[in-house]
């Protein structure tokens, strides 16, 4: 009896001992598997960091690209400008600017109110061209947004919003 139970607890042991292996191997080879695993996850998130970084410098590339055009193509459109001979010539000619100012200030209101953070690069570079323009509502605008303090003094920039105001214009 006692020799059967000897065998019986020997043939236990070998299964037990069998088992034990065969759990030890499957560890291993999920240990490997979740190896495998990190080292993918790390990879990709090297190429997810790789592709924002990307995007982040066409993005900001874009953005000096076109305010980089936008500059030149009013400092041409400055450059070009005739020099007036009369005091007719220096009156219509102001009168011109202030079109042109205006119509910058206006597209460029309008670009920093959009959803886009180059719109709102451009629409600032904009307004900051009206107002050195010499258009006051966009000098009152930088003063307001802290574009350009030396432009002007805060009561200042309010005694113009306040002439724009009572002559209609906004």
């Amino acid at each position: 009896y006692i020799k059967s139970k000897q065998e019986g607890n020997t043939k236990m042991a070998d299964k037990l001992e069998a088992a034990i292996s065969d759990l030890e191997t499957q560890l291993i080879q999920h240990k490997e598997s979740l190896s495998q695993i990190a080292k993918n996850s790390l990879a990709s998130k090297q190429i997810l960091e790789h592709l924002k970084e990307k995007k982040r410098s066409e993005e900001e590339r874009v953005v000096h690209l076109s305010m980089s055009s936008t500059k030149r193509k009013y400092t041409q459109l400055e450059a070009a400008l005739p020099v007036p001979d009369t005091d007719e010539a220096n009156r219509v000619d102001d009168q011109e600017l202030t079109t042109r100012s205006f119509v910058l200030f206006r597209d460029g209101y309008t670009f920093l109110h959009g959803h886009d953070s180059k719109d709102t690069q451009l629409g600032q570079l904009l307004v900051e061209v009206a107002a050195n323009n010499g258009y006051e509502l966009a000098r009152a605008y930088c003063l307001r947004e802290g574009w350009g303090e030396e432009m002007m003094t805060l009561d200042e920039s309010f005694r113009i919003v306040r002439e724009a105001a009572s002559s209609g214009c906004c």
